[in-house]
């Protein structure tokens, strides 16, 4: 039971120092840490604010990736074929400005 509670923690720490969370540590320690003019009832009202406010932005964002990936499933094959060219096309432009640049 220890063990489990001392794995979850260290999941949970890590989770939070990632490099994705880090630009948003700053506020969300001043969320969780400030005490306002009101007292501590205002900063738990806060906290659950910018907490409910990222769960929706996240959602609404995982959402549109979805909707727009159904969209585009049904042209996949094209997709890669497309995504072929360009490479290949940028290889081509790279190879060419390597070689005038050798010169």
């Amino acid at each position: 039971m220890h063990g489990d509670m001392l794995l979850l923690f260290l999941e949970g720490f890590l989770a939070f120092i990632s490099p994705c969370m880090l630009p948003m540590l700053p506020v969300y320690m001043m969320y969780l840490a400030a005490e306002t003019e009101n007292g501590r009832r205002a900063s738990i009202i806060n906290t659950m604010g910018f907490v409910c406010g990222f769960t929706l932005i996240f959602m609404a964002l995982g959402a549109t990736a979805t909707a727009i990936g159904s969209l585009l499933s049904g042209y996949r094959m094209l997709l890669q074929r497309f995504s072929g060219i360009v490479i290949f096309l940028l290889e081509y432009i790279f190879r060419y400005l390597q070689d005038r640049d050798a010169r």
